[in-house]
């Protein structure tokens, strides 16, 4: 394992979820990100989000997923990696109910990364967040219920 990708993707989560104190629930979050890919390169990911305890404090719930460069301010990076990505099914920024989340949702994600990618360290992040709001712009990290990243590195040919 690189110490590096263990460590950056340690220090995004202590960032990101325990920062905010919070007593989390315990999802199985999975994806079958690789390691490193190349500029170009395509792949097909499978995601899963699974509620694993018996016992919340909330109803209803929505995942997010979404790419960072592995660097502190942590900016988003879909936009300049990704030349297309697509999820079927639809999982993301929808309402689950917690018996929906008990039984787990998935999907594949199938992308393309652009020709120019810039080389560098990323995380795929996957974030749970109680409650019924969709859009990623306004959830605050209060209501966030799980996160998970995964580390990759792109590099040239």
């Amino acid at each position: 394992m690189n110490p590096f990708r263990f460590f950056t993707g340690m220090v995004l989560c202590l960032l990101l979820g325990t920062a905010f104190g919070q007593n989390l629930p315990k999802f199985d979050i999975a994806a079958s990100m690789a390691s490193v890919y190349q500029e170009g390169q395509s792949d097909q990911v499978s995601i899963s989000v699974k509620l694993l305890d018996t016992e919340v404090n909330f109803t209803e719930a929505v995942v997010f997923l979404n790419v960072v460069e592995n660097a502190p301010p942590y900016p988003q990076a879909a936009h300049k990696i990704f030349a297309n990505a697509n999820e079927v099914p639809k999982i993301f920024q929808i309402v689950y109910s917690v018996d929906a989340l008990r039984e787990g949702v998935s999907t594949s994600l199938d992308f393309s990364l652009k020709d120019n990618a810039k080389p560098g360290n990323y995380s795929l992040v996957i974030q749970v967040f109680a409650g019924a709001n969709t859009d990623p712009h306004s959830v605050t990290p209060e209501t966030r219920v799980a996160l998970r990243g995964f580390g990759f590195e792109i590099t040239a040919p």
